[in-house]
């Protein structure tokens, strides 16, 4: 994670970073602290024994190298608030306002297992395929409402320490990024160290032609994809195609009381964590603003039945304010890890 989002967990709980670094992992050598990764190139003998081995690292001193596991991290966030508050393993299957069968001045999620439940608003943090995309965007904006293919896929195993070791050694410690023609390898150490996560990357021309954004292949085209870097006999990996997508400009972030938040929003293509920070920034404002106009607001408008409608102008001024605050920021930090540059600023709308 980024200083920005360390500071913002400080901003969300002032018990957050703290619990998040007890159980965060970093690079293990004490001297790659501040190293966000270590460039080297993907071919047999990694360039060692060229001037540049081992000095392509990239960091700054303001910047610590931190992930955590996801279960982890929710187990933190949840208990800071009322555990019955919480319900995981639940899937929307359709989302609704102001429509007949909607209470005035709600909005109606309908899951999977068919459960319906109503509430004065929604907050959308359903990834770059979520649904709720699609209810804010799709009256005005039904042709930005789908992802765009990046030309890249990748193969996401996750293995164990001391199997990556005897491939490589001490470079296993640290992440790296191995880097080679139209693919890189990204690694680095999970789970206190006893896994490594691995991301093989691969460049894509053609467009993406699946219907689901995973597609299972041989583990013959899998090989076949890294065959120039020639990879060690021992690689294994599920052989299946995580299609890299990524959202298309999102000219609003709310409609009514339906808001959209993370990913779902402005999803950064790998590398680098930016989705995840960018996250905690947006949790952080959203819940100012909300928390801001609630607390100063009349108990009475807010738990109001009757008439809900000064509680709806409450919440449409909430994520307006949010969206006025998270647009611009947001959108230039997704343009700038999918390496755009300032020559295609009218592209990426920052």
């Amino acid at each position: 994670l980024d200083p920005n989002a360390l500071r913002a967990m400080d901003m969300i709980d002032k018990r957050f970073r703290d619990m998040y670094m007890n159980i965060a992992i970093g690079n293990l050598k004490p001297e790659k602290k501040h190293v966000m990764m270590e460039a080297m190139l993907m071919e047999q003998g990694l360039i060692e024994g060229e001037k540049w081995f081992r000095k392509g690292e990239w960091g700054a001193e303001n910047f610590e190298r931190t992930g955590a596991h996801r279960k982890d991290l929710l187990d933190i966030m949840t208990s800071f608030i009322p555990r019955d508050s919480v319900r995981f393993n639940k899937r929307v299957i359709g989302m609704k306002q102001g429509t007949v069968e909607t209470p005035f001045g709600c909005t109606m999620l309908i899951f999977e297992d068919r459960s319906i439940v109503s509430h004065c608003a929604a907050i959308g943090c359903d990834g770059v395929k979520g649904f709720s995309r699609r209810v804010v965007l799709g009256d005005e904006y039904p042709e930005l409402v789908d992802p765009l293919y990046t030309g890249r896929y990748a193969y996401r195993p996750t293995l164990p320490m001391q199997d990556v070791r005897e491939i490589l050694g001490d470079l296993a410690t640290d992440a790296k990024m191995y880097m080679g023609t139209g693919a890189n390898l990204s690694t680095y150490p999970i789970s206190e160290g006893k896994k490594m996560n691995v991301v093989a990357f691969k460049r894509d021309p053609e467009p993406w032609k699946y219907p689901d954004f995973t597609y299972e292949v041989t583990r013959e085209e899998m090989v076949a994809d890294f065959v120039n870097c020639n990879p060690d006999p021992r690689l294994w990996a599920k052989p299946i195609h995580w299609g890299i997508f990524h959202p298309q400009h999102t000219p609003v972030y709310y409609n009514s009381l339906i808001c959209l938040l993370s990913d779902v929003a402005h999803a950064s293509v790998p590398h680098q964590g930016a989705g995840a920070g960018q996250c905690l920034e947006d949790a952080l404002i959203l819940s100012r603003v909300v928390g801001y106009l609630y607390s100063h607001s009349p108990q009475s408008v807010l738990t109001s039945q009757r008439d809900p409608s000064d509680r709806t102008r409450i919440w449409e001024a909430a994520f307006e304010a949010y969206d006025e605050l998270r647009m611009s920021p947001s959108s230039a930090s997704s343009c700038l890890y999918n390496q755009a540059v300032i020559t295609f600023r009218p592209l990426c709308h920052i």
